[in-house]
């Protein structure tokens, strides 16, 4: 966050006070110019500047309140045993602030989330409703989507770009529709999380779609759409890592 002050410097001085009254940290200033003119900081310093800088990226409190956490201490030991004389304590340290530093990274970008599945199995509106905004046309007829649709909307904590893709299934109607069915294999690549929608009044496919490019993602969701429709027989199918029966009519599993 950015605070703009207009006014003198009594404003932004009771500004100021009211911030750190209210559990704000302040950066030495000693430790800015030091920055700023290059010389050395200590480990306390470097932590709260790139703590300082790294909260203008967060776009969730709860990444905000993650960053944050990192002024306690956590990162002093494995910063300090960078420069340790044994070779395993160095590696050790290292290993630490990597798992850290891709962790951070993870919780500052948006969370990629995919859609697929066969037409009309509901994608769209799935996608509309997560985002409680019109975003995609939705209709009866097969290869409506044909453009990958991306939104961003909140979840957890966590900001997701959400992508609806163009229908899976291996009897394209046209060229143009097949090139969008190449395009969301393609997809399945970036993402994260992968959600593979199955109407619930129908049988799961078998396999379900092409099993190869959905074991690159690390989360795979067997979402059982239209449950309102009909009651789905729980899978076993040990491609996903989790089931879900979802309702874009009556609400059921979106909160």
């Amino acid at each position: 966050w950015e605070l703009h002050c207009h006014g003198g410097t009594a404003a932004v001085n009771r500004i100021l006070s009211d911030l750190l009254k209210a559990g704000v940290a302040g950066l030495d200033p000693a430790a800015s110019c030091a920055l700023i003119a290059g010389a050395p900081l200590s480990i306390h310093d470097r932590i709260a500047v790139a703590v300082r800088q790294t909260l203008a990226l967060c776009r969730t409190r709860q990444a905000a309140a993650w960053i944050l956490r990192q002024l306690d201490g956590r990162l002093i030991e494995p910063l300090m045993q960078l420069d340790a004389a044994n070779p395993a304590i160095r590696s050790e340290a290292h290993s630490a602030l990597h798992r850290h530093d891709a962790f951070m990274k993870l919780l500052l970008r948006p969370a990629r989330v995919g859609l697929f599945g066969p037409p009309n199995a509901g994608k769209s509106s799935l996608l509309n409703a997560l985002c409680v905004l019109t975003l995609t046309i939705v209709s009866p007829i097969a290869g409506t989507t044909r453009d990958p649709v991306e939104a961003e909307t909140q979840a957890g904590g966590r900001v997701l770009c959400i992508t609806d893709t163009a229908g899976l299934h291996d009897s394209p109607g046209s060229l143009l529709e097949a090139a969008g069915i190449q395009r969301t294999r393609e997809l399945v690549r970036d993402c994260d999380a992968a959600c593979i929608l199955v109407p619930a009044d129908q049988p799961l496919p078998h396999p379900p779609f092409v099993v190869e490019p959905f074991l690159s993602c690390p989360v795979r969701i067997l979402i059982r759409s239209r449950c309102d429709l009909a009651a789905s027989v729980a899978s076993c199918e040990p491609l996903f890592t989790r089931e879900i029966r979802v309702s874009t009519v009556t609400g059921v599993g979106l909160v």
